[in-house]
């Protein structure tokens, strides 16, 4: 007991008096709501209000003291009297997400700063516009082009690799295990996920043989080892006749997965059946109904139905 400081002391008593009158929990399962809830915030109704305001007043002094500065001051009024063009030289932003670095993260002051910060970076910084008119920009390109409306290049196959962090070399074949000591993964884990692990690794990869520096491949994981890289590509395997958005049966554009173990492949046209699934439901429910089956007999028409039932497939799968 001579360990226990004033403060533990008061929230003991204080917890003590609160628990002996608060109610008994009414549900079924001998628990209180706020027992159950993910709300961290929600916690606070296991102890008194004595013993919240000592926490928030401890872990207040725990995170340093304040010192507060004539020229935060005036930096605070310049952004209260130009909400649209403030000066970061003052330091008010620095100062403000010092003070709200200190405050109750679940207090209701500090959820208004928050948010008044978020809304300030917000409309300080200029947005590009969020989409174009006209079937040009409804839907990404085929080869990852248009994605981005600032940088329509910016992912699209055919551009260089991009390199966020320090190259290091390969490892050497002497390092790598003997096949024969590999044997069943000790967690339990199935062929499937290695499967899987290939596509998407051909889905972003396909280094330029003539130039090592160029991903033939897009930066998006948006399957292209079953639709393809490139528009000509994706014209191979998809039923453009047919009017209505699907794929050939049990076909994929990605040729270099015939060399991997059939799983691969065998998921690729797991994913193409499920392709046409889509696109035959969405014919079907036509929810705009500005879709017709059969298709329409007019070449334009029929063109235009089947580019918008498969890219909305597309976006589905």
């Amino acid at each position: 007991m001579a360990d226990i400081t004033a403060a533990q002391a008061l929230t003991m008593g204080a917890d003590a008096i609160y628990l002996k009158n608060r109610p008994l929990p009414d549900a079924p399962t001998g628990y209180y709501d706020w027992q159950i809830t993910t709300d961290p915030a929600d916690n606070r109704e296991g102890h008194s209000t004595v013993t919240n305001l000592v926490n928030r007043v401890q872990a207040f002094q725990a995170k340093g003291a304040f010192k507060p500065d004539p020229s935060h001051v005036s930096a605070f009024l310049d952004t209260v009297s130009h909400p649209t063009a403030i000066d970061d030289r003052k330091g008010a932003f620095a100062t403000g997400l010092g003070i709200l670095a200190r405050l109750d993260p679940h207090s209701d002051l500090a959820k208004k700063l928050n948010n008044s910060v978020i809304n300030t970076l917000y409309n300080t910084i200029p947005h590009p516009p969020a989409s174009y008119l006209g079937p040009t920009h409804s839907f990404r390109q085929a080869d990852g082009g248009g994605n981005n409306l600032e940088k329509p290049d910016l992912g699209r196959a055919g551009t260089p690799y991009a390199r966020s962090v320090q190259g290091k070399a390969g490892l050497p074949r002497s390092s790598l295990p003997d096949p024969g000591l590999v044997k069943k993964h000790s967690g339990g884990m199935s062929s499937l996920i290695f499967a899987f692990a290939a596509i998407v690794t051909h889905s972003l990869f396909r280094t330029d043989h003539r130039n090592i520096h160029i991903n033939n491949a897009s930066s998006y994981l948006d399957l292209s080892p079953l639709y393809g890289d490139s528009q000509e590509a994706q014209d191979k395997v998809r039923d453009k006749a047919a009017g209505r958005g699907l794929l050939f049966p049990d076909t994929f554009s990605e040729e270099r997965l015939l060399f991997l173990p059939p799983t691969t492949s065998v998921l690729l046209v797991l994913f193409s059946r499920n392709h046409n699934y889509i696109a035959r439901k969405i014919l079907k429910i036509n929810e705009r109904k500005t879709w017709s089956d059969p298709p329409p007999s007019d070449t334009g028409k029929r063109a235009i139905q089947d580019e918008q039932i498969f890219q909305t497939a597309k976006l589905v799968k």
